[in-house]
This record gives C-alpha cells, sequence and structure tokens, in this order.
C-alpha cells in the first residue's frame, strides 16, 4: 500500500495574496517555499519524498509519499510553526495499492 499526504493552502491565507484573483502573483512562490520548508524537515526525518505539486482554484496543494501518516504529520505542524505557512487548511491522507494499476 502506498501512502502519501497532501497539504493544502488557501489564497485567503497566504500573506500578499489576492483571492479574488486566479492565479494571484506570489501564491507559486508561497507554494514552493512552503513545500521546501516541509520537504527539508521529512527529508531530515526520513519520513517523506517529495511528489507532486498544483496551483489553482482558490488554493496551492503539493504531496509527499509517506510510511507514517502520523508522525509526517506532526513533523509537517513542527516545520511550519511560527511561520507564514502555519495556515494549513487541510492535511489530506491517501493510499492506494499500486497494483490497482497493474495490466
Amino acid at each position: 500500500m502506498m501512502k502519501s499526504i497532501e497539504i493544502f493552502y488557501d489564497y485567503k491565507d497566504i500573506p500578499g495574496v489576492d483571492p479574488s484573483q486566479d492565479f494571484p502573483p506570489g501564491a507559486l512562490d508561497f507554494r514552493n517555499a512552503a513545500m521546501e520548508l516541509i520537504e527539508a524537515a521529512l527529508e531530515a526525518e526520513s519520513l517523506g519524498e517529495w511528489v507532486g505539486a498544483e496551483i489553482g482554484a482558490g488554493e496551492v496543494n503539493f504531496g509527499f509519499d509517506v510510511e507514517d501518516y502520523d508522525a509526517a504529520e506532526v513533523a509537517v505542524r513542527r516545520a511550519v510553526k511560527g511561520t507564514p505557512y502555519e495556515k494549513i487548511r487541510e492535511i489530506e491522507r491517501r493510499a492506494f495499492d499500486p497494483s490497482d494499476f497493474e495490466d
């Protein structure tokens, strides 16, 4: 079973970003900086590896493959505490069996 977490931020919670715009300036930079901070924290503890990122529809999000949901989420929250990246809207847990995609 493959596990991942996906981290979501709303445009309205990103400092200096106008949430009324489809792709507001600054949202991509914010997403990338948050992603790098969280990636470094997860990698330092061997808890996760980056797998992808998106922007649009009023939000930014990015994901990591993980082995342990709880430990990864604790590391994420610890990494962003007291930073501009603290206002995570949601951390979504996902799981799938790779054999479901084999022919």
